[in-house]
């Protein structure tokens, strides 16, 4: 599990697990958001190219947790999960684990 916090005006945090992770389901924790506000998912491969985008996840979840049914898209290797909240961001880096 991988925690990245922000201290600021409203602390902003992103919990992703299970990681390492076999690119199926990634689940996602986010603290100091309210379903109003904006979100979008991106995840990243080490070249930069963004393989999965998804907006406003949290929307239909109950509390600050969602996964993302990621369908085995994702391959073996290193991968940085992006969260865009209205005008901040959090990011984490995951490791995919094919069996």
């Amino acid at each position: 599990m991988v925690e990245v916090y922000y201290e600021g005006k409203d602390d902003f945090s992103l919990v992703i697990f299970p990681n390492p992770n076999t690119g199926n389901q990634l689940n996602v924790t986010l603290t100091g958001i309210v379903k109003d506000d904006e979100l979008a998912v991106e995840v990243y491969d080490m070249a930069g190219k963004m393989v999965f985008v998804t907006v406003d996840p949290h929307r239909d979840t109950p509390g600050n947790t969602f996964s993302l049914d990621l369908k085995g898209q994702l391959a073996e290797g290193s991968y940085v999960v992006r969260v865009l909240k209205n005008d901040r961001e959090q990011a984490s880096k995951i490791l995919i684990v094919v069996d």
